[in-house]
């Protein structure tokens, strides 16, 4: 009597659940089918032929385990392509800045007007900077530093056609030279370093975890952004208010964090499995 009233306990167990981020996004595994949570290993080893989703296998104390691209399997861009994406557009925007000042500098030696932005908040550069955040505090922390140089580079602009018009022609190449120096010298070689950091900084914090499942005795690596706590959640909805989308249809339910405002969408491990494998698994 004794052991069936143990078993009993055992079944009746209200596990907590796993909850990691995705994309932005918020999403939980029960904690009972957690088998290990470890860094994205170095040694894969690509699968030929598989789904795109599979980034290949690797061995975890001698079990071979799939690893199950997450992102790529709820239609979301991969953090490698939301890394080139995100490295580009700052190296076109530095570019842009380095034309900006060629430009500036040709105008003014020829005395032209000069017909570029002169407001920081309205150069391509600006009008994203003015409306960036990032999940990362580290980049959104740096990004920061940028504010201050960019808003002087851009005042340069105006400096210069002041120097045009009330400077004669000896004070107004001393003048000229001045604003030229502190261009080169200061404000785009900081402006591009800045730039070149915040490169570093975005992929660095991007350390891609892997949470090993153990279902049925198999073993799944599911690769996620970010861990962020291991808890009780309270629930709160079904998945019909989700609408659809790629990742709807292995959403089971919607629940409550008390320590995150937005919601937390548990992922039915027996659609995921069946996705990978081909049949349904049991949990």
């Amino acid at each position: 009597m004794c052991y069936q009233s143990e078993e009993m306990d055992t079944e009746q167990v209200d596990y907590p659940w796993l909850i990691f981020k995705l994309g932005g996004e918020y999403f939980a595994f029960n904690s009972k089918l957690v088998s290990s949570i470890i860094i994205l290993p170095q040694n894969i080893v690509p699968m030929p032929n598989s789904p795109q989703f599979v980034r290949g296998i690797f061995d975890l104390r001698g079990k071979i385990i799939p690893l199950i691209e997450l992102r790529t399997l709820f239609g979301m861009k991969s953090l490698t392509k939301e890394y080139k994406e995100f490295s580009d557009m700052l190296e076109a925007r530095k570019q842009d800045h380095l034309h900006w000042v060629q430009e500036l500098k040709r105008t003014a030696e020829l005395n032209e007007p000069f017909k570029l932005a002169t407001d920081p908040h309205q150069c391509a550069f600006g009008k994203w900077y003015d409306n960036f955040e990032s999940d990362l505090h580290t980049v959104n922390f740096h990004m920061r530093k940028i504010d201050e140089p960019h808003k002087k580079l851009h005042q340069t602009a105006l400096e210069v056609e002041k120097c045009k018009k009330d400077c004669e022609n000896c004070e107004r190449e001393e003048c000229l030279k001045s604003i030229f120096n502190r261009l080169s010298n200061e404000y785009v070689p900081q402006i591009c370093s800045l730039i070149d950091e915040a490169k570093v900084l975005f992929k660095a914090d991007f350390r891609e975890m892997v949470i090993v499942l153990e279902i049925q005795d198999d073993y799944y690596g599911i690769i996620v952004d970010e861990i962020v706590s291991v808890e009780d959640l309270e629930q709160v909805g079904s998945v019909n208010n989700l609408g659809s989308s790629e990742q709807s249809d292995f959403i089971s339910e919607v629940r409550k964090s008390k320590s995150i405002s937005k919601s937390i969408l548990v992922i039915d491990d027996s659609v995921l499995i069946g996705a990978v494998t081909g049949k349904k698994a049991v949990s």
